[in-house]
């Protein structure tokens, strides 16, 4: 089927079925009530130039058994519909927008401009494991929940773009599998995510919610973490790795949970602006890089027992801080406001060490230096 002519629009009250390839010239509208419209082959803009398709179906199902845009790619694709839309091939355009209903993806998407998966009532499922490239400075929004198809968990890797938000839950009622995102600038995660493994290397991260993974490949935010609001982080055995600086003025940040399993290490750049920070008598370590100077305001007690590390910056710890281990620092300087310094043992591996309490008491046990260093314990 080949539309040569101007804007075309294809209007029944009952069910649409395109039976063989189908191609568009202009701008083209399919409309149907509460009935299903199915492509049975191909869906292509004509040679030349990217087309706008339109549809609008109330109840009715969309179906795309053939590549769309795979010859020529399509405009921007709007589909406003409360029914399921599956798309069974590949699909290349400038913008897939959905609007309300179940958007079902069997391949891969390319998209020069927006995925858009909007309304109070969307969902993405991924009936397999899905690679969506965005070029340029395209986003990708997710209104609403994303879950594998079934219980056999998906990957879902966004590449390319500029900035990524999902406002769902991701993974509540089918975990994925691999979940990567790679855009430029920003990724948004605003809600709970269940998954094997969560990769982020966007110039931002945005946390808000419990992110849970399962496989041994963990968590990693490879640059800077801002939390929106209280966030946990969960990933049993595997490491958590928090490259940049994490910010969250008024927030609590959670490190793991209190189960036997969660011995997974955690290694943060630096803590640049918090409320909390918790953790839990768990086997895990965790080390703090000082890319650059931390601040907590609470009062912080380091629960875990795999061992703390501090390197070469000021850690200010305005309400206190408490951690009956032993503490490896480099470089590092302590700082509370006129709150208690309670440590164990110290292993200074290198640099100068300094604890300045400023007025509070300063408790900590013995010492042990790898090198001639020298110590500045300051109760002012």
């Amino acid at each position: 089927i080949i539309i040569n002519f101007g804007t075309t629009i294809f209007a029944t009250s009952g069910a649409q079925a395109y039976n063989s390839a189908f191609a568009f010239n202009d701008a083209v509208a399919f409309s149907t009530s509460n009935s299903p419209i199915t492509f049975a082959s191909t869906f292509n803009s004509l040679v030349g130039i990217a087309r706008n398709p339109s549809f609008t179906t109330g109840s009715g199902n969309i179906t795309f058994t053939g590549n769309v845009g795979g010859v020529q790619p399509v405009g921007f694709t709007s589909i406003i519909s409360t029914g399921t839309t599956t798309v069974t091939g590949t699909f290349v355009g400038a913008s897939l927008s959905t609007s309300g209903g179940t958007l079902v993806l069997n391949n891969n998407l390319t998209l020069s401009n927006a995925l858009q998966v909007s309304g109070a009532s969307s969902a993405l499922r991924l009936n397999n494991n899905i690679l969506v490239t965005l070029t340029g400075s395209a986003i990708a929004t997710f209104a609403n929940t994303v879950d594998s198809f079934n219980s056999t968990p998906r990957d879902l890797l966004i590449t390319g773009g500029s900035q990524i938000i999902f406002s769902g839950v991701v993974g509540g009622t089918f975990a994925l599998n691999n979940f990567a995102l790679a855009p430029s600038t920003q990724v948004q995660l605003l809600n709970n995510v269940n998954a094997a493994n969560i990769t982020s290397s966007a110039a931002t991260t945005i946390l808000s919610g419990i992110m849970t993974t399962t496989d041994a490949s963990g968590q990693t935010y490879t640059q800077n973490i801002t939390l929106s609001n209280n966030t946990q982080l969960i990933s049993g055995s595997a490491p958590i790795v928090l490259g940049g600086i994490i910010s969250g003025s008024g927030q609590t940040l959670t490190l793991q949970n209190n189960t036997a399993g969660a011995t997974g290490s955690v290694t943060i750049g630096a803590i640049s602006a918090l409320q909390s920070l918790v953790t839990f008598a768990r086997g895990y370590a965790i080390t703090i890089t000082g890319s650059a100077d931390t601040t907590i305001t609470n009062a912080v007690t380091f629960n875990n027992t795999g061992g703390l590390t501090f390197y070469n910056a000021n850690y200010n710890f305005t309400g206190g801080i408490t951690y009956a281990g032993v503490l490896t620092t480099i470089g590092t300087a302590i700082i509370t406001s006129n709150t208690p310094i309670a440590l164990g043992n110290i292993n200074n591996t290198g640099g100068n060490l300094v604890l300045t309490s400023n007025g509070g008491n300063i408790t900590i046990g013995t010492v042990t230096n790898a090198v001639t260093n020298t110590y500045n314990f300051n109760l002012n």
